[in-house]
């Protein structure tokens, strides 16, 4: 015969399953629930800051994707001449969250660029450039301000004054030696030099005027140079959505 202590235990335990799989049952609705909340809030935003604004003609836009499927192929240059073919050479695009004004104009583009530079100055902030640029602080992606006045100062009287420049002379003779004599080396086949050979000539430039002379990681060091700017040139889903602080730790530029 049993004592009535171990016919207990296993009702414990199926008590507690059962107030378990009620508990899960109980958070599956909640959680429904949450992820609609933030869909509609994310929604509610964009839309927001679309409406609170007078901007150009564009596309029609997805909920929450905004143009963002519209730039699912290869060559997404071709699909921005497509585009403003059709609305125009001032655009507006909403990719994600953040809206774009595409400018396809050389007379507008003077205007941004010359007549009212200091306005159009700041800089995007980049996920790559966080990774790459120290926190997107050094002159190619840091806000315009102070700061990048004091940077582009020390480059000015520094980096490109006419004495620096003309001491890196002998690095950009023998670097454009070398591509020289790789064609003539390759004489009657197809050389393509406007992508890997020039890129690689220039990249080889760099890494010689940054580190002063040739040193055994020069190539790693190129490498890591050609991957970075691929990804300062690629899209990231990260940046489309800042609100979400979770994309940046799940996406490749992290890696």
């Amino acid at each position: 015969m049993y004592k009535p202590a171990e016919l207990t235990i296993p009702f414990m335990h199926i008590q507690h399953y059962n107030i378990s799989f009620h508990n899960m049952e109980l958070l599956i609705p909640f959680s429904l629930l949450f992820t609609f909340a933030c869909i509609l809030l994310a929604l509610f935003n964009t839309l927001n800051r679309s409406n609170s604004k007078i901007l150009p003609p564009g596309p029609w836009k997805l909920p929450l994707l905004g143009n963002i499927h519209q730039f699912f192929g290869p060559l997404p240059h071709q699909t921005l001449t497509n585009l403003a073919n059709q609305h125009g050479p001032l655009m507006h695009l909403q990719l994600g969250e953040k809206p774009h004004i595409i400018v396809s104009s050389a007379d507008i583009a003077k205007e941004i660029m010359k007549t009212h530079d200091a306005i159009f100055a700041n800089r995007p902030h980049l996920l790559a450039s966080k990774s790459f640029a120290y926190d997107s602080s050094d002159i190619a992606f840091s806000s315009y301000g102070k700061a990048w006045r004091q940077l582009k100062k020390i480059c000015i009287s520094e980096l490109l004054n006419a004495k620096h420049v003309q001491s890196l002379r002998h690095i950009r003779e023998e670097e454009v030696s070398k591509l020289v004599s790789h064609v003539y080396a390759n004489e009657g086949s197809i050389i393509n030099l406007t992508t890997k050979e020039i890129e690689s000539v220039t990249i080889a430039i760099i890494a010689r005027a940054a580190n002063g002379t040739k040193c055994k990681d020069q190539e790693a060091f190129v490498s890591t140079m050609e991957q970075m700017l691929v990804l300062l040139g690629g899209f990231s889903i990260a940046d489309f959505y800042p609100s979400i602080k979770v994309l940046p730790l799940l996406t490749y530029v992290q890696e």
